[in-house]
């Protein structure tokens, strides 16, 4: 469990690092380093893993193919959020036949179909019974 917490936090690291909309080729783009050797910070990678400085050492992080994997997954939940949240579809009645026939009546203001035409005493409670 912790070592995944920590993959976790490796990849939003990464991201931060490397920037945002980052992919394959930036992670194939990372300097080559070998695990073992002293480091400043930062990422490499070597030839099929992605490394992290470590305390001074590059430490294996992850493999090249799960950063990879987990950058994309990354940056989808980043333009979904970004997206917003999807249109609701208008709900238009020509008239309160119309709301009484689709079980709606009344409808209050606010409410899905509610229009001013449909509230004769305008009190904000359209197609009274």
């Amino acid at each position: 469990m912790k070592r995944n917490v920590v993959r976790v936090l490796s990849v939003a690291a990464l991201v931060s690092v490397i920037g945002v909309g980052c992919d394959a080729s930036t992670v194939y783009g990372l300097p080559m380093a070998k695990a073992g050797k002293r480091c400043t910070g930062g990422f490499a990678r070597d030839s099929a893993r992605v490394l992290q400085c470590n305390k001074g050492k590059w430490t294996v992080n992850m493999a090249i193919d799960s950063a990879i994997a987990k950058i994309d997954a990354y940056n989808a939940a980043e333009a979904a959020k970004q997206a917003g949240p999807a249109a609701q579809p208008q709900t238009f009645y020509a008239n309160c036949t119309e709301v009484r026939d689709a079980g709606k009546a009344p409808i209050r203001r606010g409410e899905p179909g509610y229009d001013n035409n449909l509230d004769r005493d305008d009190d904000g409670i359209a197609c009274e019974v």
